[in-house]
């Protein structure tokens, strides 16, 4: 009996310890601010190799700051980030090696970057200016198809009045003055209106 208590004491301490090393430290920051991450693990001897991890960084006792040298490894351990970007969250590692190359411990950390106001705000007011620039655009466009088709029905207006004025009935007999004469004499005709109402009776 006193062996079944003692395995299942050493299964609960295994469990747990695998849930510490799984579990992550979570850190909420706002963007552009100084975060500190300590791992605070064993005391860590002079030679030992520090070791953080993260998609496309690996920061240890030969590489000391990231490529855009907003952060940099502590001799302490310490990952310290200077105006933490939201391009700087996800998941962090750190391992502690030891001189011979043998882990002697493993922390993983959360670090979340929250957009700060002042960056929403200026993210809201060039939404509205390109908003803003976009329909003057579509405003311009109208009133420029507005005066391109009243253009064209003008000229078309034009053009069809001119048309009718080209055909006119023209006279020209070269000196015939007896045409003449009777063309004249058809444009001096009276004309009387007419009542069809008369002719019934």
């Amino acid at each position: 009996m006193l062996v079944l208590v003692r395995l299942l004491i050493l299964i609960m301490m295994m469990m747990m310890m695998m849930k510490s090393d799984a579990s992550s430290d979570v850190m909420t920051v706002s963007s552009g601010d100084t975060v500190l991450l300590d791992p605070d693990l064993v005391p860590v001897e002079k030679h030992w190799d520090i070791r953080w991890t993260h998609c496309h960084l690996v920061l240890n006792k030969d590489k000391k700051t990231c490529h855009h040298r907003r952060c940099e490894l502590l001799t302490n351990g310490t990952l310290r980030f200077e105006q933490v970007q939201p391009q700087d969250a996800g998941n962090y590692t750190v391992e502690v090696f030891d001189k011979e190359g043998i882990r002697q411990a493993k922390r993983y950390f959360l670090l979340q970057v929250e957009e700060s106001s002042s960056s929403i705000s200026s993210n809201n007011s060039v939404v509205r200016s390109v908003v803003t620039c976009f329909v003057l655009l579509l405003f311009l466009l109208l009133i420029l198809i507005i005066f391109i088709v009243r253009r064209r029905s003008q000229s078309t207006t034009s053009r069809g009045q001119m048309e009718d004025n080209v055909y006119m009935a023209m006279h020209s007999h070269h000196g015939n003055t007896e045409k003449q004469e009777e063309y004249k004499k058809e444009d001096d005709l009276v004309y009387v209106p007419f009542d069809p109402a008369a002719l019934n009776m």
